[in-house]
């Protein structure tokens, strides 16, 4: 949900210009066997699995500690009451490694008293540092950041669990390519919230590539919809959703596991080599 722009990551590097009437003598990469390929996905699979499950614990504290804080004078709650969750966000957000690079509470109408959306969402710095989010908040501004209209918002309230949502572009939110974590944590009638947390895609992606490597074979990350998460390779980016043709070159599929049912929807694909 919340965030900060930001993927390419400019690299320099020195080359040695090559002849145009050079041959290239390296001997062609060889073809990986199936099982190989199918062994890869698996054990790339389990990290990942891991990984999930692991930001998804954090948000279920946050969830319950919310609940702590809120339940205690149902309909009377203003956000001042979610000042108490700060100490929680900044010692889940300083954890290292760490999943998530934010987390927060989205407010439903008729939640607090005070208002009828609010948004404590922190995020992690590039110092380190967790620090409160800021956005627009009011439908007249200019930039309003309609929150409680996002996937990410009413998904979790609708399935009444949590869910994975994304990738996406968080447009007005940190305007980057984002996946959240979020669960629905309902305190009463009309009294709807979402707890969520932001995956930080600069560390799935490494994780990713620390099991496929960058070489053949061509491996990505999906989401539901044939959302690409994450891949080694240039056909399928993240975001976009994998096309027809691409579908058609998959040989071998893997479920990314999670030791709660229903919880991941993720699935790490190969793609056919090609001669």
């Amino acid at each position: 949900m919340s965030r900060a722009p930001a993927k390419p990551r400019p690299a320099s590097a020195t080359r040695t210009a090559t002849p145009a009437c050079t041959t290239d003598t390296r001997a062609p990469e060889a073809p990986v066997d199936q099982d190989d390929v199918t062994g890869l996905l698996r054990r790339t699979a389990e990290h990942l699995g891991h990984m999930l499950d692991a930001a998804f614990d954090t948000v279920e504290l946050v969830r319950q500690r919310t609940e702590a804080v809120l339940g205690t004078d149902r309909g009377a709650t203003t956000r001042l009451a979610l000042t108490a969750l700060h100490p929680l966000f900044r010692s889940v957000l300083a954890h290292q490694p760490n999943p998530l690079e934010g987390v927060g509470v989205a407010v439903g109408p008729g939640a607090l008293s005070d208002t009828e959306r609010w948004l404590e969402w922190w995020r992690r710095g590039p110092d380190g540092a967790a620090s409160f989010t800021r956005h627009v908040l009011d439908p007249g501004a200019l930039g309003f950041y309609d929150y409680q209209s996002r996937p990410w918002f009413r998904t979790p309230l609708e399935a009444g669990h949590e869910v994975a949502v994304g990738p996406y572009l968080d447009a007005g939110g940190c305007d980057v390519y984002t996946t959240t974590l979020a669960t629905p944590l309902v305190l009463g009638p009309g009294q709807d919230l979402v707890v969520g947390g932001d995956l930080d895609m600069a560390r799935l992606e490494a994780t990713f590539l620390r099991e496929v490597g960058r070489r053949r074979p061509a491996v990505a990350l999906l989401a539901a919809s044939d959302r690409v998460v994450v891949s080694n390779t240039a056909l399928l980016t993240s975001g976009s959703r994998v096309p027809a043709t691409v579908k058609e070159a998959v040989q071998a599929e893997v479920a990314v596991p999670s030791r709660v049912p229903g919880r991941s929807s993720w699935r790490l694909v190969a793609l056919e080599q090609q001669p």
